[in-house]
């Protein structure tokens, strides 16, 4: 069971005076919210733009005052409160995708992967990773017999792809980057991640727009320029060997060498999973997956980029540093199994 220890990391937030990176890291964060909150007073008071433009500037900038201040934290308020608040992400990314795909209609199908997605999370908490990473292989048999239990044969394919897809999305994909919650040091890593995931969907629109000639997939995201593109790509991948040398010193990933692989895996990763929910949104016919947030859309909207970055990161990280997952303590299942 949890000692005074594991107490300690889990719910203490005195150690964050210990890691510098974290400071600075959020600091960086903070200064670009006001820097972006400049620029559109400036926008403003020189009348640049129509009326609706600054009112709709004006709505993103407060939207993302809202969001810095709730995503630092869950980060900065210790690795407890990092996996609720992946998990409370998953589970909204999850409800925002069956209200738009019609998944909500199938009460079992979703609610079963509502259950799966706090069960990995259980993992998680628990830092038994072979449980976690066995656990997406089970939930898809057991969400197949829910399925097929429902003895329903119309739509059977779509709503079981559906809720395999919602799971693996929302359950695997981000619950790799709330497991980091379980490693020392976890603050700077997930800040690093943040902070180059968001600024690359702003280098791409920024590059788009000055370099962007040649469209890069069309269909899919019409506005999306290949120099949009590259130029994410470019700038995303300097940043992150520029912060993450002190991220992620003293390991084997802390060469510069390791940290542009890392980088441009992450630009790419991110755009990824921004154009695989665009595809979603296109295919179904909606321009967004929610309007929880004024000027940016649904929370899958605005975190569609993370959804493929946790497990390209952790297994990179993780491969090259020779990290056996089971050789830490299980925090809740220790003592009943052995563990």
């Amino acid at each position: 069971m949890m000692d005074g220890q594991n107490w300690d990391r889990f719910f203490g937030i005195t150690d964050i005076v210990n890691e510098p990176m974290t400071i600075v890291l959020a600091s960086f964060a903070v200064g670009i919210l006001l820097l972006g909150t400049c620029v559109i007073a400036g926008i403003s008071v020189t009348r640049v733009g129509n009326d609706q433009l600054r009112s709709e500037l004006w709505r993103r900038m407060r939207a993302w005052w809202v969001l810095g201040f709730v995503i630092g934290g869950v980060i900065l308020l210790g690795p407890l409160m990092t996996i609720l608040g992946m998990l409370i992400l998953g589970v909204l990314c999850h409800a925002e995708f069956a209200r738009a795909t019609g998944l909500f209609r199938e009460k079992l199908m979703s609610g079963s992967v509502v259950f799966c997605l706090i069960l990995m999370s259980l993992a998680i908490l628990d830092n038994w990773y072979n449980f976690f990473a066995a656990l997406p292989g089970l939930c898809l048999v057991a969400i197949a017999m829910a399925a097929v239990l429902q003895n329903r044969t119309e739509g059977f394919l779509q709503r079981y792809a559906l809720a395999a897809v919602s799971l693996m999305l929302f359950g695997y994909g981000l619950g790799h980057l709330s497991y980091w919650a379980n490693e020392s040091g976890y603050r700077a890593v997930l800040l690093l991640v943040v902070l180059c995931v968001e600024l690359n969907d702003v280098f791409a629109f920024t590059c788009g727009k000055l370099f962007g000639k040649r469209k890069l997939i069309v269909n899919v995201s019409p506005n999306k320029t290949i120099g949009g593109a590259a130029g994410a790509l470019l700038l995303t991948s300097l940043l992150f060997v520029l912060l993450g040398r002190k991220v992620f010193e003293g390991m084997n990933v802390g060469s510069w060498f390791h940290l542009l692989i890392l980088g441009i895996l992450i630009s790419i990763a991110g755009q990824m999973g921004d154009l695989f929910i665009s595809a979603i949104k296109r295919d179904i016919g909606v321009k967004d997956m929610g309007a929880i947030l004024p000027g940016h859309g649904g929370i899958l909207d605005r975190f569609d980029s993370l959804v493929l970055i946790g497990p390209v990161l952790s297994h990179y990280v993780w491969y090259f540093d020779k990290v056996d997952r089971e050789t830490g303590i299980r925090i809740l299942t220790g003592g009943l199994l052995g563990g």
